[in-house]
């Protein structure tokens, strides 16, 4: 072995080590090292508050719904507004495209127990159809023979209508 092939290895002269860092170097890279976390801690904020924003608008729209479903179900004569808005929630899962107007027909349709029956076409002091002259008379000695209060009000009632 020769003396040549131990010696060690020079640095290159076109390679220039950095120097050390300057008190001006070192401030600069601080700021920046702070700039990087207070953005990184911004979008963490921002990402923070687009969820937040995100579920308050999904529940502003989900109360808007509610509200319009109960003032249709009170509209249609829903005898109890909170068990056919529990069924109609019941509903709103099979499909979400649902309107509250045709939830409220579907319901009506499903479970027509939920809803008021339609009033009778007449009462008691409702007028009667046939208003002739004979039905007065017939009426008021109906109501003298009897004396029965019904009877009473049926002449009552001829004779409003006659």
């Amino acid at each position: 072995m020769n003396d040549h092939d131990q010696t060690p290895l020079e640095p290159d002269a076109d390679i220039v080590e950095p120097a050390d860092d300057t008190p001006h170097d070192i401030t600069f890279r601080a700021r920046a090292e702070r700039a990087e976390r207070q953005a990184a801690e911004l979008e963490a904020r921002m990402d923070a508050m687009k969820n937040e924003l995100s579920e308050a608008q999904s529940s502003a729209a989900r109360a808007r719904f509610d509200h319009q479903l109960d003032a249709a179900l009170y509209s249609a004569g829903a005898i109890d507004v909170e068990t056919a808005r529990a069924v109609a929630a019941g509903r709103i899962g099979d499909d979400s495209d649902l309107t509250p107007a045709a939830l409220v027909q579907r319901l009506k349709r499903e479970k027509p127990f939920l809803f008021r029956s339609p009033a009778p076409s007449h009462s008691a002091m409702s007028p009667r159809a046939e208003d002739n002259g004979a039905t007065t008379v017939r009426a008021a000695r109906h109501a003298a023979t009897t004396g029965d209060r019904t009877a009473l009000l049926d002449y009552l009632r001829a004779r409003r209508t006659a």
